[in-house]
């Protein structure tokens, strides 16, 4: 649920979004990296991408968050183009009893808002 309010004319202006979020992981895979390191001298390692299994290691599923976003916007005859940036963070750990990693993402949407009737 967010609440999108515009700025400047009905030709041209800005959004500005603020909201909540839910989330529901339905699959999920992990990849990252080692550092190794050996009489002074370090070394990254790349560890293989592999799924994850959300029961066995105890992944949360769902998720609460916030989002915030702006954007622009134009009129072009009937219809209205946009482009809007919005990120969001979640509010609960990835893995459940820790205190470390939380979801973030990051969206750009482009559109076009035209009436089926009336104003």
């Amino acid at each position: 649920i967010a609440l999108k309010y515009h700025l400047g004319s009905d030709v041209f202006g800005i959004n500005l979004a603020a909201g909540t979020t839910l989330g529901f992981a339905m699959a999920g895979e992990r990849n990252g990296f080692a550092e190794v390191s050996t009489e002074g001298l370090s070394e990254r390692e790349d560890m293989p991408t592999e799924s994850i299994d959300f029961v066995e290691e105890d992944y949360n599923r769902f998720n609460v968050g916030v989002i915030v976003g702006t954007g622009v916007y134009g009129r072009v005859g009937n219809a209205r183009l946009f482009l809007d940036f919005t990120t969001d963070a979640g509010m609960k750990p990835l893995v459940n009893g820790e205190d470390g990693s939380r979801f973030v993402g990051a969206e750009l949407s482009t559109g076009v808002v035209f009436s089926l009737g009336g104003k």
